[in-house]
């Protein structure tokens, strides 16, 4: 294991604007670019750690270049990972434009719904069939060397996910979740089936995880009512959040907090207001586990990411920033 991840984040620094970018090679379990805060005499704080997961049929460095947190990494202090999904071997007939698909498009295996099924339908008796590679581990070991190599907090591991990587998020947290602070994801969706997340199951003790879910109300790839992908069925986003509160101990309701603007006017974002995204939170959650729904009546699955604004990056970390891991469940990496 450890044989392929020393490749695998073996890294050549580039002097890139006022941030370190480290870029690995290729190898043949995966890559990732790594963008490290530059050192400052007044910034004694360990940096956080952000893992940035692509769509499928996306590679990191486009849903990096669509939301630009590397622009952040510095002045936010924090170490910023954007993993390449591993390849599917079969064609997939979803991909297309603006994405970059086709035959072995790049896809992360959350679930039997997304997305790494390789043409065949998913189902959860036959793990191999949405599972072909392991992606739990593949993704926690970047965390684990970044914790170890590049001094990251431990107590501040956060997860960003836009699309299947959304889901990859979830997943992430399903299984990790004594050990990941908050996740965010944009237009993905839920871990649901029974017997793959130990969180939304209740079958082992876990930690509570912040946890905010974004989701465009003109989805037509997941849509916010849930559907179907590639023929699993994907649950509604009020499922995922309503999930999220139950496992995290929130009590009493929801209340509506302040809404943001994050989207560029124009096109299917056009109104009459300065806010796009309404958001609710769950009244009442347990320590560390703030849950909110962040709601885009103009949204579509791609517009999300194609037509964002700087100020989302900004919302997602602030967000992160806000919910720590509490020091009486912080854990080690392990």
């Amino acid at each position: 294991m450890m044989t392929w991840l020393v490749a695998l984040l073996a890294v050549v620094a580039v002097q890139h604007a006022a941030v370190h970018a480290y870029t690995s090679e290729r190898y043949e379990a995966g890559s990732a670019n790594i963008y490290i805060p530059e050192p400052s005499d007044n910034q004694t704080a360990q940096p956080a750690l952000v893992l940035e997961l692509s769509g499928r049929c996306q590679s990191g460095r486009d849903v990096e270049r669509a939301l630009n947190f590397r622009r952040l990494v510095d002045t936010k202090n924090f170490v910023l990972i954007v993993p390449e999904a591993r390849r599917n071997t079969a064609f997939c007939p979803t991909c297309g434009p603006p994405f970059f698909g086709g035959p072995s498009c790049q896809a992360w295996a959350a679930s039997p719904a997304c997305c790494a099924n390789d043409g065949v339908v998913p189902t959860l008796e036959n793990r191999a069939s949405f599972e072909p590679r392991d992606d739990v581990t593949y993704l926690h070991d970047m965390i684990k060397h970044a914790v170890s190599n590049y001094n990251a907090d431990a107590r501040k591991i956060y997860v960003f996910g836009y699309s299947a990587g959304g889901f990859m998020a979830h997943r992430l947290a399903c299984e990790k979740s004594t050990e990941i602070a908050a996740i965010f994801s944009l237009t993905g969706g839920g871990i649901v089936e029974p017997g793959l997340c130990a969180a939304w199951n209740n079958t082992t003790a876990g930690s509570p995880v912040a946890v905010a879910h974004a989701h465009p109300m003109r989805d037509a790839v997941f849509p916010a009512d849930g559907g179907t992908f590639d023929g699993a069925p994907t649950p509604s986003a009020n499922e995922t959040v309503s999930g999220w509160a139950e496992f995290n101990g929130c009590e009493g309701g929801v209340q509506v907090i302040n809404g943001l603007d994050l989207f560029r006017s124009g096109g299917l974002f056009a109104r009459g207001q300065d806010q796009d995204t309404s958001r609710v939170a769950f009244n009442n959650c347990g320590d560390g586990g703030n849950v909110e729904f962040w709601t885009i009546p103009s949204g579509t699955h791609v517009g999300v990411v194609t037509q964002n604004r700087p100020a989302l990056a900004e919302s997602i970390l602030e967000f992160f920033y806000a919910n720590p891991k509490p020091n009486s469940l912080a854990m080690l990496v392990n």
